[in-house]
């Protein structure tokens, strides 16, 4: 996928050094391309990028069966197999890549994370806190990529901040090309 990255950056005629905005697994695609092609980055906005290894993380906590939660678990399996997935993605493989990533230097990195946590009705509250602690802790690995790295929550949002704080995103957006 970064390697399709590259060619749309490409085709589209962007100059170089680009900004990246990326969501979900989209995360681990823009920091595998600026592994690759550190030259050529100038910030990261990471928004509620998955960490690398917060599915298996899930997957060890999240009950199975019919149980609550079971469905979100069957969800990140499938982000697991490939022809399972929207992506196509070997989740596995890749998952397994990320989890090595080196640091991109002093680029502006800002790390874009929910407030609003959705797992289902009747998960355990120790399970939904679990949860919670491996995604922050993976937050702020995704800022540590950076010197100039930040993790920011956004109040009232779910995982697609995009949609339900739009402003949030643009104006840290903005934040990061007028630092970068």
């Amino acid at each position: 996928m970064a390697v399709d990255l590259d060619g749309v950056i490409d085709e589209l005629g962007l100059k170089r050094p680009v900004v990246l905005v990326a969501h979900s697994l989209g995360g681990m695609v823009a920091v595998t391309w600026a592994e690759e092609h550190a030259d050529d980055l100038a910030g990261l906005v990471l928004v509620d990028a998955t960490p690398p290894d917060y599915v298996q993380t899930a997957l060890d906590v999240l009950p199975s069966g019919s149980k609550p939660g079971a469905e979100v678990r069957r969800d990140l399996q499938q982000l697991l197999r490939p022809g399972r997935n929207t992506e196509q993605l070997d989740g596995v493989r890749a998952f397994e890549d990320a989890l090595d990533l080196p640091p991109v230097g002093t680029v502006p990195l800002v790390a874009l994370t929910h407030s609003v946590s959705k797992y289902g009705d009747g998960v355990k509250p120790r399970v939904a806190a679990s949860l919670d602690s491996a995604w922050t802790a993976g937050q702020q690995r995704w800022a540590e990529l950076s010197s100039q790295g930040r993790v920011q929550r956004v109040d009232l949002a779910g995982h697609f901040i995009q949609q339900e704080q739009p402003r949030v995103v643009v104006d840290t957006v903005r934040e990061v090309v007028d630092a970068s």
